[in-house]
């Protein structure tokens, strides 16, 4: 695998140089132009000067559409897609409403890099970058910078919770690629950053109502007003959710009701604070085969689960000038989900403080710290439980990093490291460097390498899953205390140009060095348990992966009235276990697709009417006996009124259903996806 790895990161280097040098014409023709300009101080056009601050910069009137969208997950400060050395995609409101998506999850499938696949009527299993599954566990995603990741099981994210008005959101960033120095523990494959609009940009009422054969109904009213210096809004949805299709009538409906607020205050000029929250309330149909400790071993549940919760975040933000920052956030998140064999509830707590300073002209640094503490409280049976049954367990870091300008609006090195302490996974220093060429405004070049982290989650600690293989005889999978952090050493490297206005691409390459995953150790000697008898299966850090790939988007305007946007991932990856017998491997090898495309056309008929054709391609998980699958949704809409809109939507159209994952974690049985036709009507006033 050395070798490998050796050739491999040539091969990355040396492309990543060939593609930046391959097409200078219009880089040579923006710096001639730019050398040109009689000034003191190099002028990049349009009001845009070197010496700007990243943050100024990013308040420009937009120049270059694709190089100027506003980003601020990759190092946790305000700057462009052009300016970012990491594989970064946005997806904004308008690509939501484009999309005809209905859910936080379904959105994500615009994104390169990202992996989107139904398990049934109110699952997916999301990933960046391989290891997917329902509870993929190498993806941090958070909303409004309130982390949604989940430690309490298999570590992931439940998207069945995060249901939001998209109409809220204003923009999705998505960084694939370790994000641990800027945002922690987790962020090992990526960070998905969902941040919804201000209340004072969802000012009077909005009120959406719809429903089709597979989404039967759903209703959103909201209200926004001003009060003194005081932006608000506060929301109601609901929906209903008709069930996937299976051979032997799976019944997984789902509805689920929420409401929410928020409240922005401008205290003075220089400082604002947010206070925002919800509750929601849902029930899940599904069924799953259940271990049970007599004959004949196992047990098929039709069960309804139960899904509640609610949180409430407080920001606060002093920007004493463009290079100088406070940020100041804190949240209580709680979620109780309530299954027949196992349930739990967890209460998570979180502050974080982050400071953005300049040391010199070349310097500009964020630091900051964290702590975080999550208790849950569990109760399992026979199949499955946890033990202790109930535990807390607690994040403290530190975190710093400096971009340092080499040559004023060309090189920027990028510098940073964070140190944190987790009751799992121990002490873990996670630091990154990246270096970012930016030869004209229209094109950047980048390079990073970065260790990342993951702790283990209480299933990997303290888990006991019993799995019936006949007779008498279970298999208990049981976690352990000495279990250590899974590590990955990434290096990636990126392109990004756009020759016109018209015309963008977007590449990212990358090797992924993974150690100590954690798998299935050697088999114990039996031990008696009652008339039955349990074969023990340690979870060990036994397993090491190489990971490596490529994502591609690019974007075409033919013309005012019609556009083109496509994406294409290629992934590939090896591993190896130190086991005789490991059923981990031919899972990480074939359980992510190796090419995915998207592509999506958009024409705008005159200024009333907009329609959008999504193709969707998906190579085959062979691990899983998924077979691949094509598919296409179409999106009209038509604004009837200056304060009335009215959509049609049909959703995998070219075949009556199709199956897009199996679940091989948990026993759940998968439904497949139905085609689909919804109508909806949004009023704003």
């Amino acid at each position: 695998m050395s070798v490998f790895r050796l050739t491999a990161g040539i091969a990355l280097i040396t492309c990543s140089f060939l593609l930046a040098f391959s097409a200078p014409s219009f880089a040579q023709e923006a710096t001639s132009s730019a050398l040109d300009e009689p000034s003191d101080e190099t002028n990049l056009g349009d009001g845009l000067t070197a010496d700007m601050s990243l943050e100024e910069l990013a308040q420009q009137d937009v120049v270059v559409p694709a190089m100027d969208q506003v980003v601020e997950t990759a190092d946790r400060q305000v700057s462009t897609v052009g300016r970012t050395p990491a594989a970064v995609f946005v997806i904004t409101q308008e690509m939501i409403e484009r999309s005809g998506a209905r859910y936080l999850a379904e959105a994500l499938r615009m994104a390169p890099g990202i992996s989107v696949a139904k398990v049934d009527s109110s699952s997916w299993a999301v990933t960046a970058r391989g290891f997917q599954g329902l509870y993929a566990n190498k993806l941090l995603v958070q909303i409004d910078d309130r982390v949604v990741y989940s430690p309490t099981t298999f570590g992931g994210v439940f998207w069945d919770v995060q249901y939001l008005p998209l109409a809220n959101v204003e923009r999705i960033e998505i960084i694939r690629g370790p994000g641990t120095t800027a945002w922690g523990s987790n962020a090992v494959n990526g960070v998905i950053n969902v941040i919804t609009k201000r209340a004072s940009e969802t000012q009077g009422a909005y009120i959406e109502s719809g429903g089709g054969n597979q989404e039967q109904d759903f209703n959103t009213v909201q209200y926004g007003g001003t009060s003194a210096d005081v932006a608000w809004r506060a929301w109601g949805q609901q929906f209903d959710r008709n069930k996937g299709w299976s051979p032997n009538d799976i019944q997984d409906q789902w509805r689920q009701q929420r409401g929410g607020f928020r409240a922005d205050w401008s205290l003075t000029p220089e400082d604002t604070l947010t206070l925002q929250g919800e509750v929601f309330n849902g029930y899940e149909g599904e069924r799953f085969t259940n271990t049970i400790p007599f004959p004949p071993g196992t047990d098929v549940v039709n069960d309804e689960l139960h899904t509640s919760g609610g949180n409430v975040v407080l920001h606060y933000d002093r920007v004493v000038d463009d290079d100088t920052r406070w940020r100041l956030w804190a949240y209580f998140d709680k979620l109780r989900r309530n299954h027949t064999t196992f349930a739990f509830t967890q209460d998570m707590y979180d502050i974080d403080l982050q400071y953005q300073f300049r040391t010199s002209e070349n310097h500009l640094w964020v630091a900051g710290a964290n702590y975080r503490r999550v208790q849950d409280f569990t109760r399992g049976g026979f199949s499955f439980f946890l033990e202790p049954s109930d535990f807390a367990q607690n994040w403290a870091s530190v975190f710093a990093q400096d971009t340092m300008t080499l040559a004023d609006d060309f090189a920027y090195l990028t510098l940073g490291i964070r140190l944190e302490y987790n009751t799992f996974g121990r002490f873990q220093p996670e630091p990154t460097a990246r270096l970012l060429f930016t030869p004209s405004e229209r094109e950047s070049l980048w390079f990073a390498i970065s260790r990342a982290a993951r702790n283990p989650t209480r299933v990997d600690a303290g888990v006991n899953e019993r799995i019936f293989l006949g007779g008498n005889l279970y298999a208990d999978f049981i976690g352990s205390r000495s279990v250590r952090a899974e590590g990955l050493v990434a290096y990636e490297a990126g392109y990004r140009a756009a020759p016109t206005d018209e015309f963008s691409w977007d590449l990212a390459t990358y090797i992924n060095d993974y150690n100590s995953l954690i798998g299935f150790g050697a088999v114990g000697p039996p031990m008696p348990d009652g008339p039955n008898i349990l074969i023990p299966v340690p979870l060990k850090n036994n397993t090491r992966a190489l990971s490596y790939g490529a994502e591609l988007t690019a974007t075409y305007k033919f013309s005012d009235t019609w556009q083109v946007t496509g994406a294409y991932s290629w992934f590939g990856v090896n591993a190896e276990s130190g086991e005789t017998i490991d059923i981990t491997v031919p899972i990480i090898d074939g359980g992510t697709p190796h090419n995915q495309l998207y592509l999506r056309s958009s024409w705008d008929w005159g200024t009333a009417t907009r329609f959008d054709l999504i193709g969707r391609y998906v190579d085959r998980v062979s691990a899983l006996d998924v077979p691949k699958y094509i598919e296409m949704d179409a999106v009209m809409s038509w604004r009837a009124t200056p304060t009335l809109d009215f959509s049609i939507v049909g959703q995998n159209l070219l075949q009556p259903h199709h199956l897009e994952y199996v679940d091989w974690q948990t026993g759940l049985h998968s439904t497949e996806v139905v085609r689909g036709v919804y109508g909806r009507l949004t009023w704003t006033y």
